[in-house]
Order: structure tokens, then C-alpha cells, then sequence
């Protein structure tokens, strides 16, 4: 049996697993030696039985050698970090997707504004500084603020907001030393001026410079004091909700897929939208992540991209036919992430039941129903208290579920978890 490799298949990409065997391939998982990323426990919401894992080599040519043995159809990026190596392999061993050349431009986040610079698209101002004075001197120079973060990176993770010449002090020392999430120490950090707007995320899908808008989410963020700022609701945006800022921001997104070289496969985008229109904050050539279910992205937007993503390398002519297709949702969901405010220790979570009670809830998902235990309090992606699904073709109905977690989470705290 033909084999695809899927380099560290996380979160969202591990729909990956399931659409490879429907396929009639064998699904086969690449982890790298860089343990900061691999998280094996996540892999028990992925389809049994588990696939194959093979493990990389501190030596790129070995892991060449390693790959090159399982002769696989095709090779795909499973997270953020994994893109570098996903495409590195997939040019080195022939196989179908994008060029070495485009990697700066979807890995650093300086450079992908660069991209849509020289592409005559519009862009966020900013610049890589290696000392405080210089990061104080540009941010001076910005109207509403700036924004700091590490030049490669993924879930916020050390993006940091400042209206203050103290804060800009603070987050460039701490970002400058520290590691970013590929274990790599921050030599210089990123500032650029800061866009005030509604943020959103345009999913889409490249066959030969030809991109299809598989999905759309609007989102927000919390500010969580002394740590980071962390997503806090995602909401998907329907076919009926599309206005004409949306199909601007439709079109710069793809425009912005060509302008860093996207040639094959998926891309997940997020974006601003302010008075000036929409412009680009990341860009990277993978699966959005959040760990969004298959099932639920089948009910929300009539597929799922990982399923889009295959039929694009494998069957470019049901992919286009799909390409033809007006952008169209039966459904509308929401994932709510629980923020937990301080530490604590809990006797019972009744947000569980009262979740599922609710007429569109979908699924819970890292929160665990078994009490007693210990909640850490939320400063990252990895410290939230977990994640509600909700999902329906009433979209009133789902909106106004959703909503009553939000305003219990911000209202009445208490009935969330009983605190010992």
C-alpha cells in the first residue's frame, strides 16, 4: 500500500489520519526530534487505530535517507512548526508541493509583509530590532501603538500588545533569549505597528496557483495580564453573512497566498479589517489548527479541509469542480475556549453538564469530566480549562448557546466549577 507521511500530525491536522485511509493510502506519522512540539497525548482524539509513527534524526540527510525508504505518494505539513521540514523533504524527494524558495515567506513574520509589499498589496509597517532603543524609536513613530512578537511562531505564543514605551521595553526582553516554539533562541524580535480592527481567519486551498476559500472564522482574543493574549471564541461565518468588507478580505487573501508563493495545498491565514480594509497579520502553509473536529467542520462548512486539502494533490479535477462551487455553509459553530482565572482546586465542573444541555452542543473536548482535580491558572494555549463545540443550521439557536457560556464564564464564574 502507498504510503503519505504527515510531519507531527497535531491538533486539527489529525483529520489527516482518517481522509488518507479513505483514500486507500497508509497514513504514516513523521515526529521530529524537537520534543517542545510533540505532544503524543493528543493523539487520543485521533481515528484508531493509531497509525505508524517513525521518528526524524538530528541529521537532516538521515531523515532524507528515512523518508526516502518509505517511498511515500505525498508528504504534508501536520502544524506550524512541522512546514519547514514537511517541505524541505517533499522538494528533496520530488513529490508535489510548494517550492524551497517560498519558506521565508510563510515562516517569518516580517517577511511575509515584505511579500505583499513587493506585491503591491497592502501591509502592516514594521521591523526586526535587536536592542530596546531601537524597538522605542519605531514604536514612537506608531499612532496606535505596536506589536511585538517572535519572527517564527504559532497560537500567540509570545505576541505581545503595547501602548506604553515600558511595555515595549518589557516585551522585547521578553521575547529577545527566550525560545521560540521550533526550540530556537529569539535573536531579534519583530515590531510593528499595531492594526485595530475585527480579526479573521480565511482557510484556504492552492492547485496550481488556482486557491478555493474552504473556510472563514471571526475571532476573538482575551488579554490575560502578565502572560499572553489568548483566543476566546471562534465563530464561523456563513455564506449569508458575507458583505462586501468580507469578499474584499476574500480576494486579499488569496491574493496574499500568491504573493508568498503558495503553489499546492492549504493555508491558513489570519487577518485584520480596519477603516483602510483588510490586511494581513500570518500567514503559514498548513491546516488552521484549534484542534477543530472533522464532524464539526462537515456540519459547519460541508467539508473539512483536510479532506479539501488531499482532493487537491490527489484529484485536481474534483478539486476543481469544487473551485467552481460559490462559497457556502449549511451550518454555523462556535468553539468557545474556557479561560481559568487563578489556580484552583475543583470538586466537581458542572459547565459540562450544563454545556451539553444546551440544544446545539457538539462536543467537549480537553476537559476533563473527572473530578477532583487542579486547574492551572490560563496563560497559553495549553493552560486553558479546555474547549465547547457548538454547531447547528440554526443559527440563532447556536449564537444564543453560545452566549450563555460566554456570560457564565464572565457572570457567574462560580456555577462554571465547584471550588474546593
Amino acid at each position: 500500500m502507498e504510503k503519505i507521511i504527515v510531519v507531527e500530525c497535531l491538533s486539527s491536522s489529525m483529520s489527516y489520519i482518517y481522509d488518507i485511509r479513505q483514500e486507500g493510502y497508509e497514513p504514516v506519522i513523521l515526529e521530529t526530534y524537537n520534543n517542545i512540539i510533540r505532544r503524543k497525548s493528543n493523539y487520543t482524539y485521533m481515528d484508531k487505530p493509531l497509525p505508524r509513527i517513525i521518528n526524524a534524526l538530528p541529521n537532516y540527510e538521515d531523515t532524507l535517507n528515512l523518508v526516502r525508504k518509505e517511498n511515500p505518494k505525498l508528504i504534508l505539513a501536520g502544524c506550524e512548526q512541522s512546514v519547514e521540514l514537511a517541505t524541505l523533504l517533499a522538494n528533496d524527494l520530488g513529490l508535489m508541493f510548494n517550492p524551497k524558495s517560498h519558506l521565508p515567506y510563510v515562516l517569518d513574520k516580517h517577511k511575509m509583509q515584505i511579500a505583499c509589499k513587493e506585491a503591491g498589496l497592502r501591509y502592516i509597517e514594521g521591523k526586526m530590532v535587536s536592542s530596546e532603543d531601537e524597538a522605542v524609536d519605531f514604536f514612537n513613530k506608531c499612532k496606535k501603538g505596536a506589536v511585538l512578537k517572535p519572527k517564527h511562531g504559532a497560537s500567540s505564543f509570545n505576541v505581545c500588545v503595547c501602548s506604553k514605551e515600558c511595555e515595549v521595553r518589557e516585551a522585547f526582553n521578553k521575547i529577545k533569549g527566550c525560545k521560540n516554539l521550533e526550540g530556537d533562541v529569539n535573536e531579534e524580535v519583530i515590531i510593528q505597528e499595531r492594526i485595530v480592527g475585527p480579526e479573521y481567519i480565511v482557510n484556504t486551498i492552492t492547485r496550481d496557483n488556482e486557491t478555493y476559500v474552504s473556510s472563514m472564522y471571526i475571532y476573538s482574543k482575551k488579554h490575560i495580564p502578565g502572560a499572553a493574549n489568548i483566543y476566546d471564541l471562534h465563530e464561523t461565518i456563513t455564506h449569508d453573512e458575507i458583505n462586501n468588507k468580507i469578499k474584499e478580505m476574500m480576494d486579499y487573501a488569496i491574493k496574499t497566498t500568491k504573493a508568498v508563493g503558495v503553489k499546492y495545498g492549504p493555508v491558513h491565514g489570519e487577518f485584520m479589517i480596519d477603516e483602510d480594509g483588510p490586511v494581513l497579520i500570518e500567514v503559514n502553509c498548513r491546516i488552521c489548527g484549534a484542534d477543530m473536529p472533522r464532524k464539526f467542520l462537515d456540519q459547519a462548512f460541508g467539508h473539512h479541509e483536510t479532506n479539501l486539502s488531499l482532493d487537491s494533490y490527489l484529484h485536481p479535477e474534483k478539486f476543481k469542480k469544487r473551485m467552481s462551487m460559490d462559497y457556502f455553509t449549511p451550518g454555523k459553530g462556535y468553539l468557545k475556549t474556557l479561560i481559568i482565572k487563578d489556580e484552583i482546586d475543583i470538586l466537581d465542573a458542572p459547565i459540562c453538564r450544563t454545556a451539553k444541555e444546551l440544544p446545539t452542543f457538539f462536543m467537549l473536548k480537553d476537559i476533563d469530566e473527572k473530578c477532583p482535580m487542579h486547574l492551572v491558572k490560563t496563560i497559553d494555549l495549553s493552560t486553558t480549562g479546555g474547549k465547547i463545540f457548538f454547531v447547528s443550521d440554526d443559527s440563532e439557536q447556536v449564537t444564543k448557546d453560545c452566549k450563555e457560556i460566554c456570560r457564565l464564564e464572565e457572570e457567574e464564574y462560580d456555577k462554571l466549577y465547584t471550588i474546593d
